[in-house]
């Protein structure tokens, strides 16, 4: 499905599902006894909690910054996420997080049958696609989550804050971006 102009409503709600399913996550994996875990958030931990294996690979398509394979076999779920080695090791951390927004997102639809493969290139980032809007929105609140993002933007300077959350500074200027709209 193509997001075409006009479905704003479309868009909302699959980046505040992103955003929703995000804070969920982390508040199971990323928070012992009620307290958040430090900064920055490691997606690669979060993965492994979920029992998702991570690898870093060098035979990747030179467009593609990562891919998460799932394959049901025998009644077992395997779980893979391939991140591209030449990319910057912040695109590295958020691709992570944008595939395992993808894992949540098939998981609570029960999309499990079979083999499922998503690559996360270039049109992931056009926001044409609910699930690239919703991989997104997840994978943003996941390395920045709201709270944090609010309550440091009135005193820091976004550069900072992409160095404390270990986001390129792109990706935290949409972040706060999107939290001002």
């Amino acid at each position: 499905m193509v997001i075409e102009k006009g479905c704003d409503e479309v868009r909302t709600a699959a980046t505040e599902r992103g955003e929703r399913d995000a804070a969920a996550l982390l508040s199971r994996t990323w928070t012992r006894d009620g307290i958040r875990s430090a900064f920055p958030v490691d997606p690669i931990i979060i993965a492994r909690d979920l029992n998702i294996e991570v690898l870093v690979s060098s035979d990747m398509r030179p467009n593609a910054s990562g891919v998460l394979v799932m394959e049901m076999t025998n009644e077992e779920l395997h779980t893979r996420i391939y991140l591209n080695s030449r990319d910057a090791r912040v695109r590295q951390r958020f691709s992570c997080a944008h595939e395992i927004g993808h894992y949540m997102d098939r998981i609570a639809r029960g999309e499990m049958v079979g083999r499922f493969v998503d690559w996360r290139d270039e049109r992931s980032s056009t926001g044409t696609r609910p699930e690239e809007v919703y991989a997104n929105s997840f994978a943003a609140a996941l390395l920045m989550p709201a709270d944090t993002v609010l309550a440091m933007r009135q005193d820091s300077h976004p550069v900072q804050m992409a160095l404390f959350f270990d986001v390129s500074p792109e990706a935290m200027t949409n972040r706060l971006n999107a939290l001002a709209a």
